[in-house]
């Protein structure tokens, strides 16, 4: 919270090891929810962009090359607006993890000509196996 506006951001991390094409590469990838109120405008929303996230693994201190993400979703309520990203995988990010691993995501996103990094609480790496419903 900070003047008034909330900005909330919820980060899955997973690892696919789907069979298909990304099989070989097992890549990194990410979902964010994002949640802003209030925003009067719905013009206002559609400026704020999340470019990647940079993911850190603490116990390796090693530094993952950013993520980029895309929005994939965006819904209005009142003056609530929540936004889901996703990983663009043109260019699959190979990383070896552990099933169940934190990491330390670090989103970096621009709102009109203000850029914006948002350090976040570590979150668990999860294998996904199958497709998902």
């Amino acid at each position: 919270m900070q003047d008034g506006l909330l900005m909330r951001l919820r980060l899955d991390a997973r690892q696919n090891y789907i069979p298909g094409y990304y099989k070989d590469s097992k890549p990194l990838e990410c979902q964010m929810f994002m949640t802003l109120r209030p925003i009067p405008l719905w013009s206002l929303a559609r400026g704020l962009v999340a470019d990647s996230v940079v993911f850190t693994d603490p116990v390796r201190h090693e530094r993952f090359p950013g993520i980029p993400i895309l929005a994939s979703e965006r819904s209005t309520e009142g003056q609530t607006v929540r936004t889901t990203f996703s990983t663009n995988l043109a260019k699959p990010h190979k990383v070896d993890l552990a099933e169940g691993q934190l990491l330390e995501p670090v989103v970096c996103m621009h709102w009109e000509k203000r850029q914006i990094v948002a350090k976040l609480l570590p979150v668990p790496v999860r294998f996904i196996r199958s497709e998902e419903p």
